[in-house]
């Protein structure tokens, strides 16, 4: 059973493990990893027993505004899939409280854009990118940029899309 907390009772070497498992730079300097982690006012963990298993980290104001600035999660545990809620367009049967549930997936090595709703029934290939704003309501393949409103396929991601390493910051 997984658990879920709030409480940053992470130590520098599980964020640096999880990090370098989906090879992150930044797993490469634990000690500016961890303080950025526990200086941030949102942090929100995955943990399969004592293992940390996933993160997300929230960019907010404390007040109004957050943002879901990245979620990682051990590749042991990618490919498995997240649940989305549905209601019935019938008034009287959501009045009821009748509800559907489709699974959502979500690849190895996918970029979410900002403010990107994916609807349940969906799984995002391996390696694609979801544009801002995105409302994704059918499946995306593998490694291809997708934006809109419905989320529509852009093009494939080519090797011009690498940023050179001397343009790379950290």
């Amino acid at each position: 059973m997984y658990t879920y907390t709030e409480e940053k009772k992470f130590t520098k070497e599980q964020v640096q493990e999880l990090f370098l498992s989906i090879n992150w730079v930044s797993g490469n300097y634990p000690e500016r990893l961890y303080r950025a982690l526990m200086n941030s006012s949102t942090v929100l963990t995955v943990w399969d027993g004592e293992r940390l298993v996933g993160l997300i980290r929230v960019l907010d104001d404390t007040a109004m505004l957050a943002q879901i600035h990245y979620v990682i999660v051990h590749p042991d545990y990618q490919g498995k899939g997240i649940a989305c809620a549905g209601h019935s367009i019938d008034h009287e049967q959501r009045s009821k409280g009748i509800s559907t549930s489709k699974p959502v997936t979500i690849e190895k090595d996918v970029w979410i854009g900002a403010n990107s709703v994916i609807c349940g029934g969906v799984t995002i290939g391996e390696g694609s990118v979801i544009g801002a704003g995105s409302v994704v309501t059918k499946s995306i393949p593998a490694n291809v940029v997708a934006v809109g409103n419905p989320c529509r396929v852009l093009r494939e991601v080519r090797e011009e899309d690498r940023i050179p390493m001397d343009e790379l910051a950290f």
